[in-house]
């Protein structure tokens, strides 16, 4: 696109030149829509140049910053295709006057001399008024105020001489600079300014101007380690070959023996090292505000852009790696771009706040991991120490059972037959007494009495102590005779319900559910106050079941915690060993309900560090 709209453009100026000059001072100039400044902005080459586009976005952003939006019209004068041609710059600046007869501008902004000289004063110039907002690199050659009395300048200092410096620091054997420059009659002019310069800072210059391109190609693919090329602005070489905007840095870079550095600030990407680059977005931001200043009257003024305001210092990575070049050695503040992925240097703060996390994690696990070692010893502890209890506990249950059945023999076998040997000889004594002193014989009857009421005693206890009924008649004609014996010493009448199936139970089960409605009766008489009694034994498939409920006083919440008194105790530790289940429960007033619920095949008792609710409501 960009080769042929210079011919257009001299074309459209050269058809417009042959019609009457007249029209320009005749036309009424027209003001954009709604009352918005107009703002016609020239640029020297190629609009499509990466410095031309970067400035016009530049000057686009201030001027659209603040107040309207003012119209901006752009325009090219092409001058390195067209500028060696003498009458182009008078055919070019007729065909502006002509474009733009109709329209009212407020403000002109250009950029380089050669474009602020189209707009000098002159008689037929119809914005000798305007103001002129110009760019340009360095001092001008001209008398600004003579020539354009309202021009205001944006003064861009000279980068050179930093990045020089910069080349020195990367490249410390760096004697001479290849100088890459256009051959237009415009880039001669224009570039050959740059020559001294770097002849003042101490380095030898080899100019490559005059080699066609495959000659410049091959020039820089054999570039002595000591010399360093600088590429300047290149649209036209010597055979007048015309370069497209992006096409020639590639080329170049892909030749070139040596680091290709540049001052005209191109695409990074393109194989440039990088260094001080000239951000023209910067610029155009700057002259945008200095042309609103104008715009609101202030006078024409020259304000110098430094180079720290707008030339960063940006290498490409790639570059530096493929010459070599460590980042050490860059100046302070760089940027280095198009690194390769780096999770470290890329995504450091997440990479950190990850592992802090995950040590976090790592501690918390560890942590958790640690209670539950304690834990799982600390239950293993205490498993151990619930076998040890639930054996000493089935220990002395068997102990004391066998300690009463002891003592019943001895009551029954011994002290028994004794105290009945007593009464028997007590008798005797009284019958011989009797004819002797009837008064004594009367005293020895009561004694007599007496012992055999002890002999009954003895004799109850031992059944109490260790029943013998339950080892011949079997756990319900025992009950039954329990109950009976309850009925008739209190006068409360107790119910049994036996199934007959309750019959032919385990020994160990039938004598635990016979001591529990042993206790459970011994409760009714001594603290109930009950007025009747039932007892129900019933046998399932694998289970059997024992319930004893009174209608006395009831036991109550308090009382159901703490059983002080009601020797449930014994019968909690012996329904647990035969891996049972024992609840009670009662309302004050209303009585108490004791149900027992045991396997007839008991099992053995599996060890548990927290006994269930209803193993621990029975202790």
């Amino acid at each position: 696109m960009g080769r042929w709209y210079g011919v257009s453009v001299l074309l459209l100026g050269v058809a417009l030149a042959c019609g009457p000059r007249s029209a320009v001072a005749q036309a009424p100039a027209q003001p954009p829509a709604g009352d918005a400044p107009a703002i016609l902005f020239v640029s020297p080459d190629d609009p499509d140049r990466p410095y031309n586009r970067a400035f016009a976005d530049g000057l686009r952003q201030a001027l659209n910053a603040d107040g309207p939006r003012p119209t901006l019209y752009r325009e090219s004068f092409d001058q390195a295709r067209f500028g060696g041609d003498q009458s182009y710059v008078a055919e070019f600046r007729d065909w502006l006057h002509r474009k733009y007869r109709r329209r009212r501008i407020d403000a002109i902004v250009v950029r380089q001399q050669a474009t602020l000289q189209l707009f000098e004063r002159r008689p037929d110039n119809p914005w000798n008024d305007v103001p002129i907002v110009y760019s340009t690199l360095g001092a001008l050659s001209i008398d600004i105020a003579a020539t354009h009395p309202t021009a205001s300048g944006v003064v861009m200092e000279n980068p050179l001489p930093h990045l020089l410096d910069v080349i020195g620091r990367l490249l410390p054997g760096t004697r001479r600079i290849a100088v890459v420059r256009g051959a237009s009659a415009h880039e001669l002019v224009r570039e050959a300014w740059w020559i001294p310069q770097i002849r003042a800072h101490g380095l030898e210059v080899e100019d490559l101007v005059d080699l066609p391109m495959p000659r410049l190609l091959a020039r820089l693919a054999d570039l002595p380690t000591d010399t360093v090329p600088i590429v300047f602005s290149f649209q036209q070489d010597r055979d007048g070959q015309y370069y497209e905007p992006g096409e020639v840095v590639p080329r170049l870079a892909r030749a070139a023996s040596r680091p290709l550095f540049t001052i005209v600030g191109d695409n990074l990407s393109s194989g440039l090292v990088g260094g001080p680059l000239p951000d023209y977005a910067i610029v155009g931001r700057a002259a945008g505000r200095h042309v609103l200043e104008r715009l609101s009257g202030a006078p024409p003024r020259t304000m110098t852009v430094p180079v720290s305001a707008y030339v960063p210092s940006v290498f490409d990575a790639r570059q530096l790696a493929r010459w070599g070049i460590d980042e050490d050695r860059l100046p302070p503040g760089s940027r280095v771009h198009s690194r390769p992925p780096s999770l470290w240097r890329d995504y450091r703060g997440t990479v950190i706040g990850a592992l802090a996390i995950g040590l976090f994690q790592s501690a918390l696990v560890a942590l958790v991991l640690v209670q539950r070692h304690h834990r799982a010893r600390a239950q293993a502890e205490l498993r151990a120490s619930y076998v040890r209890l639930q054996d000493l506990t089935e220990r002395l249950l068997t102990a004391r059972d066998e300690e009463r059945a002891r003592i019943a023999r001895d009551l029954h076998d011994d002290l028994g037959q004794r105290m009945a040997s007593i009464a028997i000889g007590l008798g005797r004594v009284r019958r011989v007494a009797a004819e002797l002193a009837p008064s004594v014989a009367e005293a020895i009857g009561q004694v007599q009495a007496d012992a055999k009421a002890l002999s009954g005693d003895l004799r109850e206890l031992s059944h109490d102590l260790h029943p013998g009924a339950l080892e011949h008649v079997g756990l319900v004609e025992t009950l039954r005779e329990r109950c009976a014996e309850l009925a008739s010493d209190t006068g409360i009448v107790v119910r049994l319900h036996a199934s007959g199936e309750c019959r032919d139970l385990p020994a160990a089960v039938a004598l635990c559910l016979y001591r529990i409605a042993q206790e459970a009766l011994q409760n009714v008489r001594v603290h109930a106050q009950a007025r009747q009694v039932t007892v129900t034994l019933t046998r399932g498939a694998t289970r059997v079941h024992l319930e004893v409920a009174d209608d006395g006083r009831g036991i109550g919440e308090a009382g159901r915690r703490s059983r002080r008194g009601l020797g449930l105790t014994s019968i909690g530790e012996r329904v647990r060993l035969l891996s049972g289940t024992f609840d009670i429960h009662g309302v004050p007033g209303e009585g108490t309900t004791m149900h027992v619920s045991l396997p007839i095949e008991p099992a053995p008792v599996p060890p548990s560090p927290v006994p269930v609710e209803k193993n621990r409501a029975a202790t």
